[in-house]
């Protein structure tokens, strides 16, 4: 009866996906730096002040942050 089975795979991680992992953190956190560099030139066109431009920084990071763990939660439960 176990003839129906599928092997498991001898690594439980998909190599393919785990490769590319060091360029998708790296667009990451290029995409969280621009956010503050850009500030500075936002600011004086729009009227927010320093503070919401930190909470506009920390917004991005949570959003990126969230993205990332639900990538993660799905690569490793696939």
């Amino acid at each position: 009866m176990t003839g129906n089975r599928v092997p498991a795979p001898a690594f439980g991680i998909p190599w393919r996906i785990f490769s590319r992992l060091p360029s998708v953190a790296m667009i990451i956190y290029f995409q969280q730096r621009s956010v503050t560099v850009a500030a500075g030139r936002i600011m004086p066109g729009l009227p927010i002040s320093q503070m919401w431009a930190a909470w506009l920084a920390s917004a991005a990071l949570l959003v990126s942050a969230l993205d990332a763990g639900i990538c993660a939660d799905r690569v490793v439960h696939a």
